[in-house]
């Protein structure tokens, strides 16, 4: 099993929109981690791409520099952040997947045995993407239960967990649940510009291992990736439960690699 450490790379930092690169910060980094004998994936961030009407020739640009840069030192890139949500990509889905398919080409043209995969799924964009898949075929109250529990273990969206289905519907006719439903058909159809998908996970591992069986038959032909795993915990938990339940989540992955 290889260890591989996950960095931000924020394009502000490297490219100063003056036409030339600065790489120093990022270079003391990689090399650093590469001296540990760790493998590096990067998450790329670029504020730039979350305007309306940003430049596509420009970004493929700064992609060509540093995987051109790194090539041989970067084994992952990651393409933005949690841009199903709004707003971290303000603009379309077709947009975001528009600019993973430039991405991908740009990359692999420099460095083919680089992986590429999208911004990534976390859990409640899972537990969303599958309480409906679960609700339109007839399995109601199995599609309630799991939208509880991601809902009830997510710090931001406690609040607007669903206690019947009237408010799951709710969730799933809202804007920001049509937007994620239809990201699970846009990632069906433009996976030839990921080599993997990449999920961020928190929550209990019995969630997990239904998680990874769903989306393992959603026609995504590609290896799952797991690049942020916990689970949350109010203040002044047991730290022998967290460890325990942790140790749990781990054993999860750790049967996927050895299956």
């Amino acid at each position: 099993m290889q260890i591989i450490l996950a960095l931000w790379v924020k394009r502000n930092e490297i490219d100063k929109g003056n036409g030339n690169y600065y790489w120093g910060s990022v270079d003391d980094k990689i090399n650093s981690l590469r001296k540990c004998g760790l493998k590096i994936a990067v998450h790329i961030q670029s504020l730039e791409s979350r305007k309306k009407n940003f430049s596509l020739s420009d970004y493929k640009n700064f992609l060509n520099e540093l995987s051109s840069h790194y090539k041989g030192k970067i084994e992952r890139y990651s393409i933005e952040n949690k841009a199903v949500a709004e707003t971290l990509w303000p603009d379309s889905p077709e947009s975001y997947f528009t600019l993973l398919d430039n991405a991908y080409s740009t990359i692999k043209q420099v460095d083919p045995d680089a992986i590429v995969e999208e911004s990534d799924l976390s859990s409640v964009v899972l537990g969303i993407m599958m309480s409906y898949d679960l609700y339109r075929s007839g399995r109601k109250e199995d599609a309630l239960s799991l939208a509880q529990k991601f809902f009830s273990q997510s710090k931001s969206l406690a609040s607007k967990t669903p206690q019947n289905f009237s408010d799951l519907e709710n969730i799933f006719n809202s804007s920001d649940g049509q937007r994620t439903i239809n990201w699970l058909r846009m990632l069906k159809k433009h996976q030839s510009s990921i080599d993997a998908i990449q999920i961020h996970f928190y929550g209990d591992w019995d969630t997990l291992q239904k998680i990874l069986m769903w989306l393992k038959n959603q026609g995504i032909n590609k290896p799952i990736e797991i690049w942020e795993i916990a689970k949350h915990y109010p203040k002044n938990f047991d730290e022998n439960i967290y460890a325990e339940e942790t140790a749990k989540l781990l054993i999860i992955l750790l049967a996927r690699v050895l299956n």
